[in-house]
């Protein structure tokens, strides 16, 4: 009061002290009851913190939790705690889906409607009749080949046999077909009689089961795949049983196997003989090797069983062989013409862009060539191919008249004629390439 202690008016201050500070713990709030997050304040003068250390300043009023209602989905009328009719407007957003047909390999499903918020279905629009989203598909159909040729019946998806499975000859044939002009990735194994090789270098080959049906093999190499044909130390041969790992497809239309592998083979060394008839020697019928001459003909009336007359001079059985190019009398890139045995055959090329092929063993004949075949009172012309494809495509390339039929069996077409003629004209191969083994004129 004497004034003589100096100070100043900040020093004079006093800071501000709070008095106890309480602790609340967190509760959660019901349905019913507020609750409030976890804090500290004043009891003094009810300042509110959010820590223990009363650094992050709040107030009362925003640590309350308000009460509340718990819905799992937004179309929930019921709350999921108290389970009282709480949010009776609530009401589902319904999305309805058009009814599907299976497929192959995708599902289907019947018409329903559904809930996209709760996932709630049903399968009608007035929602009375309550399914789930499992229910209503209907699942895919599968692929399924009740005919046998390798591709599903619906939608036409190749239906291949795992790799490494063994096939009939026919299986093979129905499998290359469906390849086309592509080959199968695996490889099969397929069992047969090697009827004719036809390359000696590179094993070209064709082989057959018990019932005739023939598959060309393109290529044939030791059981690893690493010697070829020519280099091998037993070559098999006509006659010989054979089991091969190959892959299946087409060349021009015509099925093959290509580059295949030897498994196993098996020696032929026994053949079983079929008697000789008036129109052929007496032949293998493993291997189809011949022996000896066709015996005499049987005239009864003048006319044998076979078809010829008596005294009527004409060819008897007479073979006409593309083995090799030593029946081929005449070749340039326009005409080529095999003779034998008093048959002769002469291939004219399609265009000037086609020429004639190159090749005996067998003889390849371009597709669109004109063919000629001439011999003596030609009554029977039997054509022996390749394989049974080149077969039917040569079949189909002869157009039928009142003078002749055709048919085919296996890799022989048959022409017939009413009456004997000196000369056949097939004006095109129209339906394609056709490798030809032999012909023979009245068998």
């Amino acid at each position: 009061a004497d004034c003589t202690l100096n100070t100043n008016l900040k020093a004079v201050v006093l800071p501000m002290a709070h008095g106890a500070i309480t602790h609340v713990e967190a509760v959660a709030p019901t349905c019913t009851a507020m609750g409030n997050i976890e804090c500290w304040y004043c009891e003094a003068c009810g300042q509110a913190w959010l820590d223990e250390a009363c650094t992050l300043n709040t107030n009362l009023k925003a640590v309350k939790l308000p009460a509340t209602h718990t819905y799992t989905y937004p179309c929930d009328q019921i709350c999921s705690v108290c389970y009282e009719l709480t949010n009776p407007d609530a009401t589902h957003t319904i999305v309805a889906v058009e009814a599907k047909a299976a497929t192959c390999t995708a599902n289907g499903n019947v018409a329903y409607w559904y809930c996209s918020d709760c996932g709630a279905a049903w399968t009608d629009e007035a929602l009375t009749q309550v399914t789930n989203q499992r229910s209503v598909i209907i699942p895919a159909l599968g692929h399924k080949d009740e005919n046998g040729d390798y591709k599903c019946d619906k939608c036409s998806t190749k239906m291949l046999p795992a790799a490494g499975e063994s096939l009939t000859i026919p299986q093979a044939l129905a499998i290359a077909k469906l390849m086309g002009d592509t080959y199968t990735t695996q490889k099969y194994y397929i069992t047969g009689i090697i009827l004719s090789v036809a390359n000696t270098q590179y094993g070209n080959l064709t082989i057959r089961d018990e019932n005739g049906e023939e598959l060309y093999v393109y290529g044939l190499y030791s059981a690893d795949g690493k010697t070829g044909y020519s280099a091998m130390s037993y070559k098999p041969v006509q006659g010989d049983e054979i089991t091969i790992y190959t892959t299946l497809g087409c060349y021009y239309g015509a099925p093959q196997a290509k580059n295949a592998w030897m498994d196993e083979c098996v020696k032929h060394t026994e053949h079983t003989w079929v008697d000789a008839t008036c129109t052929a020697p007496k032949t293998c019928s493993i291997c189809a090797a011949t022996e000896g001459t066709p015996i005499d003909h049987v005239y009864v009336d003048g006319v044998c069983a076979c078809g010829k007359e008596e005294g009527v001079a004409s060819l008897a059985n007479a073979k006409l062989d593309f083995g090799s190019k030593s029946n081929r009398t005449t070749f340039t890139t326009s005409q080529q013409v095999w003779e034998q045995n008093g048959v002769k055959l002469i291939n004219d090329k399609a265009s000037s862009t086609s020429n004639v092929a190159d090749y005996a063993g067998p003889a390849r004949f371009y597709k669109s060539s004109k063919i000629t075949i001439e011999g003596a009172g030609m009554k029977v012309i039997q054509f022996t191919c390749n394989s049974s494809s080149y077969a039917t495509t040569l079949k189909s390339s002869i157009t039928s008249n009142s003078n002749y039929t055709v048919t085919v069996s296996g890799s022989v077409v048959t022409v017939t004629f009413v009456e004997a003629v000196d000369s056949f004209v097939i004006a095109s191969l129209s339906s394609g390439q056709v490798r030809m083994n032999s012909l023979v004129v009245n068998p």
